[in-house]
């Protein structure tokens, strides 16, 4: 298993985002207790779990600034499966959330990394255009309430793909686009739309 370390490493190159950002993210985020595996350093650092690597991608994915790192972790980590929520018939059954469906997915990678599906695995010479994970969605008003955010999680195969909605307790219908997102709160005038390709979304798994 890796170390914050390493995962920082992998997530950054994953990304494209410079190291040192990852590192702050990961930073701001462990200040909170229990939101990142730690035990101290070195050799007797915590290796990192699915859990940690969906935490810190979703931080670094979708945050603005790295001092709201933390906030949008919570937003979207908590973000419910709309369809699942619309056929929810026992109450005391809690839906997974995004970030619970989003360890699955991570888990799964890592149980097939000796044969992953064609849309995982990157193409330097031939890249696969599309090839889309995780689609984070947020907004701006002019008004006093925050726009509530939204994500769609996909799963690829090689035959095909499978796309969740999640979003902000009380959406009705799912949202597959920016658009979507936009035409369902009228209020956003800024829509902020940030996308996780399938191979950087395994090759941050896969370091664990």
């Amino acid at each position: 298993m890796a170390t914050s370390g390493e995962l920082t490493q992998a997530v950054s190159k994953a990304l494209g985002v410079p190291f040192e950002t990852v590192r702050e993210h990961l930073r701001v985020i462990r200040r909170v207790p229990n939101t990142i595996s730690f035990s101290g350093y070195g050799r007797s650092a915590a290796a990192m779990t699915p859990r940690d690597a969906v935490r810190l991608t979703l931080a670094v994915a979708g945050s603005q600034f790295v001092k709201d790192s933390k906030t949008t972790l919570d937003a979207f980590r908590k973000l419910q499966p709309i369809r699942l929520a619309r056929r929810q018939s026992d109450s005391r059954e809690r839906p997974p959330s995004l970030e619970d469906y989003l360890i699955e997915i991570v888990e799964a990678l890592i149980a097939s990394r000796d044969n992953l599906p064609a849309p995982y695995v990157r193409h330097p010479r031939s890249p696969r255009n599309g090839a889309i994970a995780l689609t984070l969605l947020s907004g701006a008003t002019a008004g006093s309430r925050e726009p509530p955010r939204a994500a769609i999680a996909r799963r690829h195969t090689d035959t095909g793909v499978g796309a969740v909605s999640f979003a902000t307790p009380g959406w009705s219908n799912p949202v597959l686009s920016e658009a979507e997102y936009a035409t369902a709160w009228p209020e956003i005038g800024l829509v902020y739309s940030h996308h996780v390709t399938t191979w950087a979304f395994a090759e941050s798994a896969l370091s664990l």
